[in-house]
């Protein structure tokens, strides 16, 4: 009786733990389907999601007609291209110098002229620059160029090149047979005796050299502006190679023509192939004065003081004396002051007559206390302005003339003198 009733009770004891793990297997079913049923249903719409962006990307490749471009590369390829990739920014300190060059010639001295030109120079210089083309051409028969050409050394002489150019001195030397005078000097010795003396004096050797490199890339002829770029580097890796501190090039952009982001892009590719042959030599530009004074181009000209290391300008005065030049200078350079200071650009002068010469340059030094190089031979330039034009100081110390010309109002010669 005793064991029956413990079997009944443990029965009895043990029935509700039964029924609580039935229901409990039933709501791990139900949480399990509810569950399933979520994922499957978010997995339905992510592949739809999926499948419409699918369907959008190929009816627009077929509308648009681009193949497998996704959109992504399409977005890429509608960017515009950086158009001043290929330069290189200028790192050398030239751009701040304040210089000073006298004009030495190489195609109308003797070597000794030279030399005694050069040592005889007015403490005011710091430098000398020489005119290395004339008419576009060069003045003397470069040995690199011949190289180039595979033309011996021989091939032009002096004598030659000199029916295209100025008339030369003839250089004496007594050989004892009463025949004292050789014909013709030479350019190219002439430039080394005139870079040697500079050096000897401690003075920067500038070079003043004309291209015509983008006259080809105007007219889109690529094989012609290669062939010129291919020379131009050519003979700055000469220069460099003589001694010659910095080159400063002519002809990049002329009065008429203005200036433009396309022509800017040019030049600053041009430089970047320059300095591939060219070393440490500096690399400047010149610009006309009608791209200086023109408000749509100062952007273009910020953008090449990035990547030349000289900014320059070409002035000349084609007056009928010193006094008439220092007023026409000052005049027509005032509307440019603020240019000069900030970008200290450096005027060209091309005054060919040494009075007129020094009058510009007084007047480019008491408007802004501007670089300078002189197209003509002065061995100290004192011109003093005698205060008789009215000028009167301005409030910076400098001095300002009520007539003065502005950068709306421009006019004027600025295209005597000398070319580069």
């Amino acid at each position: 009786m005793r064991k029956r009733r413990r079997l009944s009770a443990g029965y009895r004891s043990g029935y509700p733990n039964v029924k609580k793990k039935k229901y409990k297997k039933l709501l791990i079913r139900t949480a399990f389907v509810i569950i399933a049923a979520a994922v499957i249903t978010g997995l339905a719409i992510l592949l739809g999601t999926h499948l419409n962006k699918r369907a959008e990307s190929a009816i627009s490749r077929t509308v648009h007609g681009i193949g497998s471009i996704d959109t992504e590369s399409e977005t890429q390829e509608q960017k515009p291209a950086d158009p001043y990739q290929e330069g290189v920014k200028s790192s050398s300190n030239a751009k701040t110098l304040k210089v000073i060059a006298a004009d030495i010639s190489i195609t109308d001295n003797r070597v000794e002229d030279i030399e005694n030109q050069i040592h005889d120079l007015s403490d005011k210089y710091n430098a000398v620059s020489i005119r290395l083309t004339e008419s576009g051409r060069l003045v003397y028969v470069s040995p690199a160029v011949l190289d180039y050409a595979r033309l011996p050394a021989d091939a032009v002489s002096p004598v030659t090149q000199s029916q295209s150019q100025t008339p030369q001195y003839p250089q004496t030397s007594d050989d004892g047979d009463g025949n004292d005078e050789k014909p013709f000097t030479d350019p190219y010795e002439n430039l080394k005796a005139a870079v040697s003396a500079a050096k000897n004096k401690n003075l920067r050797v500038c070079a003043l050299y004309s291209t015509s490199v983008l006259s080809s890339y105007e007219t889109e002829d690529i094989n012609a502006s290669s062939d010129a770029k291919t020379l131009d580097g050519i003979i700055i890796k000469e220069l460099a190679s003589l001694g010659f501190d910095e080159v400063i090039i002519d002809g990049l952009a002329e009065e008429d023509e203005g200036i433009s982001n396309e022509k800017t892009s040019a030049i600053i590719s041009y430089f970047a192939n320059l300095r591939k042959s060219a070393g440490e030599i500096d690399i400047g530009v010149v610009l006309p004065y009608s791209i200086y004074v023109d408000a749509p181009s100062a952007g273009d000209i910020n953008k090449l003081s990035e990547y030349a290391d000289v900014l320059a300008i070409k002035i000349g005065s084609n007056a009928n004396g010193a006094d008439d030049a220092y007023q026409a200078i000052y005049d027509l350079c005032y509307p440019l002051k603020g240019n000069f200071s900030a970008y200290n650009i450096r005027g060209i002068i091309l005054d060919s007559t040494p009075e007129n010469a020094e009058a510009s340059y007084a007047a480019l030094k008491n408007l802004a206390d501007v670089s300078a190089q002189f197209s003509v031979y002065v061995k100290n330039p004192s011109y003093s302005q005698n205060g008789s034009n009215g000028n009167q100081p301005d409030a910076d110390g400098g001095t300002s003339n009520p007539n003065a010309l502005t950068g709306n109002d421009y006019s004027g010669d600025v295209g005597g003198g000398n070319e580069t």
